[in-house]
């Protein structure tokens, strides 16, 4: 088991019952783990503390009493009388928790009858104890009856029994803890995830409860329609709060238009058909006149149920304006194309009378023909461009939204025992409201996949692990001077997998950023604080300022350029992600040109 029975158990509450019951009792009682170690003792008779414990040779019998000879005897009983090795009486029942026998509550020191001194005499003179001390001390012995030593052990048995379930009880919390701490950190991770694929992708995205409050709004619905400051700002708020602190950034003008009653309303529409709606919708943003082009849908939870409004929408101000030329075009083609009209009639007419009249006809009709052809090239190059647009808008526009939906429903498949119930309802409320996330999405599965992975601990060898790993870079090192430096170090639980895993990524980084170095060292090894193993590795690259360490185990967070240092800035969250599931820590130590030392510690 890898608790002790000393994590599981009360040990100043059970001292005070123990105490308690030996005042009543008059005998002495202990908690004894199986190595013969002495967890609780209270009312220890002088004749086992001043004399058996304190001579090696009646200690080691002691000692065996405790462990050898009651484990012996305790097996398949709830308690056990027996005759220690020193010549005393003892009895002991089994502290067994989630079926492991981890330690033994005792009583005793005691006997039946009236001590054989002839028999204590000898045991004086064998040890060489103080005779007159040594029979004083035996003289304090209680002598029970056999009866009535047993009556004390139905409590005993009992008592043992509750320290088994309390024990158990501790553990089933403590797993319940980790769980616990496991599962949020999974789900805030997730939703920073998303919030960050939201947040870096150019069209407004949003999500509305029934009273048409926002529940969330990416950077570009903030900054683009809301003008709100941050992220946080619009949560619980509608569009009306914004379109009146907007109307009232422009007192001069009272028919100053916004987006608020437009919002409004369509969000009415979609709640009441429960159906998508598209639309174009406008208004002024920061005393600038813009057209959105919307996409409203209902938000329903993980049953069916309605529980808001989901949208997105993109800027297409430009591409209005585009439109109204070509109209406008269109309407200049018709007017000459009816003023052409009218100069044949009058030119035929000419014709008639003369032959000159014809010819005049015939220059004036070439002429209009070359005005006409530039107006045509116009207008088609007009609506080629319209035509790119429309196509723009109605492919774009739609694959992002079904693209992240399918990603959101992977995770709730994939996460679905992992997540608690509200990271299942955030994740359900943001699906339909993000698009076109594709490559970023993967990008955050294959980080994703080390929290899936179960975890296989079992006795591990760090040295080899480092080792095997270093082997594997040797692309990375080829034509350089390395020096590789690896301690001995302790064996330790952990999923020799995963570990491979941690020192390909830290290897490769000090390798990397090692590379403009005339001599590459790095080192591997552990050192000792408080009792716990604490693993390193260290080179001698660039280093870096520590006000940027908070980024360094960020996906996607890089201090250096690509330029500088090829990476996908993934790496480290990897490690990380496996340094926690073994339930460990990791930091990093580091200066500029002077290198940097990654640490880390497993809960073995």
């Amino acid at each position: 088991m890898k608790y002790k029975i000393t994590e599981l158990i009360d040990l100043k509450k059970i001292q005070v019952v123990i105490e308690n019951f030996c005042k009543a009792s008059g005998i002495a009682s202990a908690i004894i783990d199986l190595d013969g170690k002495v967890i609780i003792s209270s009312r220890w008779q002088k004749i086992c503390t001043d004399f058996f414990r304190v001579n090696p040779q009646t200690l080691s019998k002691c000692i065996e009493s405790d462990t050898v000879l009651a484990n012996k005897l305790l097996v398949g009983q709830k308690y056990v009388i027996y005759k220690c090795r020193n010549g005393l009486v003892d009895a002991a029942a089994p502290i067994i928790i989630e079926g492991e026998h981890m330690a033994n509550l005792f009583i005793g020191q005691i006997l039946f009858n009236p001590p054989d001194i002839n028999f204590f005499q000898k045991q004086a003179q064998k040890y060489g104890f103080d005779q007159a001390s040594y029979l004083k001390a035996l003289s304090e012995v209680p002598v029970l009856s056999e009866d009535l030593f047993r009556s004390m052990l139905d409590f005993v048995s009992g008592f043992a029994e509750l320290l088994g379930e309390m024990g158990l009880q501790q553990i089933r919390q403590a797993e319940a803890t980790v769980a616990l701490r496991e599962s949020e950190s999974k789900y805030k991770h997730l939703y920073s995830m998303v919030r960050l694929m939201c947040d870096n992708f150019p069209d407004l995205i949003w999500t509305k409860d029934l009273e048409s409050k926002f529940i969330f709004a990416n950077k570009a619905c903030c900054e683009k329609l809301l003008n709100a400051k941050n992220t946080d700002e619009p949560i619980g708020k509608t569009d009306m709060f914004f379109a009146e602190r907007e109307k009232k950034s422009h007192p001069d003008n009272p028919d100053y238009h916004t987006f608020g009653e437009t919002c409004r309303d369509s969000d009415l529409v979609v709640l009441k058909t429960k159906k998508a709606q598209r639309s174009d919708e406008s208004g002024n943003i920061k005393g600038k006149f813009v057209f959105l082009d919307v996409y409203k849908a209902p938000f329903k939870d993980e049953k069916g149920n309605l529980i808001g409004t989901v949208g997105c929408a993109r800027e297409v101000t430009k591409e209005k304006k585009l439109e109204k030329e070509r109209k406008q075009a269109e309407e200049e083609l018709k007017k000459h194309r009816k003023h052409l009209e009218e100069l044949v009639k009058e030119r035929t007419k000419r014709i008639e009378d003369s032959q000159q009249a014809l010819t005049y006809l015939i220059e004036d009709a070439n002429e209009s023909r070359i005005e006409l052809n530039i107006i045509n090239n116009k207008l088609n190059t007009t609506n080629k461009e319209l035509e790119s647009f429309s196509y723009s808008v109605s492919h774009d526009l739609r694959a992002p939204l079904r693209s992240v939906d399918g990603f959101s429903k992977i995770l709730l498949e994939d996460y679905h025992d992992a997540l608690d119930k509200q990271g299942k309802h955030y994740l359900q409320r943001i699906r339909a409201g993000t698009q076109k996330m594709g490559q970023l999405i993967d990008d955050l599965l294959n980080l994703s996949r080390i929290g899936r992975q179960p975890l296989n601990k079992k006795t591990t060898n760090l040295k080899t692990i480092a080792n095997e790993a270093y082997k594997l870079l040797e692309s990375e090192r080829k034509n350089r001077k390395v020096k590789f430096t690896v301690h001995e170090c302790p064996e330790t639980l952990a999923d020799p997998n995963l570990m491979q895993n941690v020192f390909s990524n830290l290897l490769s980084n000090a390798l990397k950023f090692t590379k403009n170095k005339p001599l590459t060292e790095i080192e591997f090894g552990y050192k000792e604080k408080d009792n716990k193993t604490i693993f390193f590795i260290k080179d001698n690259g660039v280093g870096f300022d520590m006000k940027f360490a908070d980024k360094l185990f960020s996906p996607f967070q890089r201090l250096h350029t690509n330029e500088e240092y090829e990476g996908s800035g993934i790496g480290l969250a990897i490690v990380q992600r496996i340094i926690f599931k073994h339930g460990g820590q990791i930091w990093v130590e580091s200066e500029p040109d002077k290198g940097t030392t990654f640490y880390f510690m497993l809960n073995g």
